[in-house]
């Protein structure tokens, strides 16, 4: 006998934070215990509330979450398959719920006494990638005084050298993660400003614009000119200064400081996600700009995040904030065209979104996309979500329906949360995964928008979307729904009409390209 299904958690009635979380659970990556595989539950509150208002870093990798708040206190839960969470406690397969993380803990502490010439040690940034975690160590020196130190800490999968330590031996012991002699220590001449994480790689971008890889490189995603895996960081050799990286499963993006701002993309490329229609090749080992992107059409001055790689797809917020443009893959509908793969496989050429006006963050999972946007209302922001939804990672719409084909695919966005500006405005974080989402809210829930005379069974009551996750660095998402007694029904309503798409270059159909699942 199966066990009983939990009541939902209700959050308390008071002004606060909290982190919620939808989609596939196999491993404990949403951070509660459901009876199911996934869930579209009501919000569930992770950490309790005063702590998530100092939320500060929050990562998502392929089924692991890490997350700091101020006081240099550490949370984690997900998978712990290849101690991606604590090499310590490798014979733990999943950490259900969030807890204290003691590998996180045991590095700071661990610093401050090898270092005795250091003051103010903090974890920066943290990224996960598909069975690895990355974290960056910033110490501050007594003498002389205020001379920054930075270094990168990794554990968990080891098997393409993306732990950085020169050699392939997985770090399954917390002792031997933390030494002296097995972290990654790229320089102490620079200070790190983001680190990213890919399936099997990693990448650190410092404050003078350099940026660093290691880890896989079977398709050139390193970007140092070769396909030669390589177990110590490398320079990738850029000729301008880099302001923002983006790590996909196996190819990255890099925005440049100069004005014009351009894109640098490399890595794979079969499915047109290095977004240039003039590389014909399907993998690229050095940098190149994505000429599919024009000089300066990004919007680089929003406070969150404005381009994302994915499993094999890739977005970005445009200048003037009118759109949101997908290229890429379009296997499960990530590129928001509303079109079958019969239709458009993929694009090299960034295609609009429609209905994306005015959109203040974008975010990537594996196979699926979320984004945050104010409503119809000066009253409401709504949480857009579309893409692959086999686990419920991209949740219902709020009208009740869902609108899921037969592919498990959702191909246009749907709104499936309404927030309150005020809410809406306090989206810090966000991050998704394979098959999961996270988002961060503050305040109090809005009530659940309820669909007049049509009762339904899953009404999302709020969606926390989640990084990168991808390990996408600092960012993370989930869904949140209640539940009515009446089974949901698939939507007979003709959905929004498709957008004005530009001149494609290498679009292809399924009849001419293999489609194939994309793991990041």
């Amino acid at each position: 006998m199966s066990p009983p299904v939990p009541p939902p958690i209700e959050p308390p009635n008071v002004n606060g934070n909290y982190l919620g979380s939808w989609g596939g659970n196999d491993l404990g990556q949403l951070g509660r215990v459901i009876s199911n595989s996934s869930s579209i539950d009501p919000l569930i509150q992770l950490v309790d509330v005063n702590s998530v208002q100092s939320l500060q870093v929050l990562a998502v990798g392929y089924k692991h979450n890490l997350m700091k708040l101020s006081g240099e206190r550490y949370y984690e839960w997900g998978s712990n398959l290849n101690a991606q969470l604590d090499p310590a406690s490798n014979t733990t397969v999943s950490v259900p719920l969030p807890r204290i993380s003691p590998q996180l803990d045991y590095i700071r502490q661990r610093i401050e006494f090898w270092f005795s010439n250091t003051r103010n040690v903090a974890i920066n940034f943290l990224a996960g990638g598909q069975e690895h975690s990355v974290a960056v160590v910033r110490t501050v020196t007594k003498n002389p005084p205020n001379v920054i130190e930075d270094f990168v800490i990794t554990y968990g999968n080891n098997d393409f050298g993306q732990l950085g330590v020169a050699d392939l031996a997985p770090r399954t012991e917390r002792a031997a993660v933390a030494l002296p002699n097995s972290r990654v220590r790229v320089s102490v001449l620079f200070e790190i400003k983001q680190a990213c994480a890919g399936a099997n790689y990693s990448a650190i971008l410092s404050t003078d614009g350099a940026v660093w890889t290691w880890g896989s490189n079977d398709k050139g995603q390193l970007g140092i000119g070769s396909y030669n895996n390589t177990e110590t960081p490398r320079l990738v050799m850029l000729a301008e200064s880099i302001r923002l990286i983006s790590c996909g499963s196996d190819f990255m993006f890099a925005v440049t400081e100069r004005s014009p701002v351009v894109v640098y993309s490399w890595g794979n490329n079969d499915r047109g996600q290095l977004a240039d229609p003039t590389e014909m090749s399907p993998n690229r080992n050095a940098p190149m700009i994505a000429f599919g992107i024009p000089p300066d059409s990004v919007n680089v001055q929003l406070q969150t995040q404005y381009i994302c790689a994915g499993g094999a797809h890739g977005l970005y917020i445009s200048q003037d904030t009118s759109s949101v443009y997908a290229w890429g893959s379009n296997q499960y509908g990530q590129l928001g065209q509303n079109k079958t793969v019969a239709e458009l496989a993929y694009s090299s050429v960034p295609q609009i979104v429609a209905n994306t006006t005015a959109t203040r963050g974008v975010w990537c999972g594996v196979e699926h996309v979320l984004l945050y946007k104010p409503g119809q209302t000066q009253a409401v922001f709504e949480i857009q979500t579309w893409g692959r939804n086999s686990s419920g990672q991209v949740g219902i719409a709020v009208n009740g329906i869902d609108y899921t084909d037969t592919s498990g695919s959702v191909r246009f966005p749907v709104t499936v949360r309404e927030l309150s500006t005020e809410i809406g405005n306090s989206i810090l974080l966000s991050g998704l995964g394979e098959f999961h989402t996270i988002v961060l809210q503050t305040g109090p829930p809005t009530p659940p928008v309820t669909p007049p005379a049509q009762p339904t069974a899953l009404i999302p009551l709020y969606v926390i979307v989640a990084i990168t996750g991808f390990g996408i660095v600092a960012v993370a998402f989930h869904s949140l729904c209640c539940r009515t007694p009446v089974p949901a029904k698939r939507s007979k309503i003709t959905p929004p009409p498709s957008p004005p798409t530009a001149p494609r270059a290498r679009n292809y159909n399924s009849k001419t390209a293999t489609t194939r699942m994309r793991k990041m």
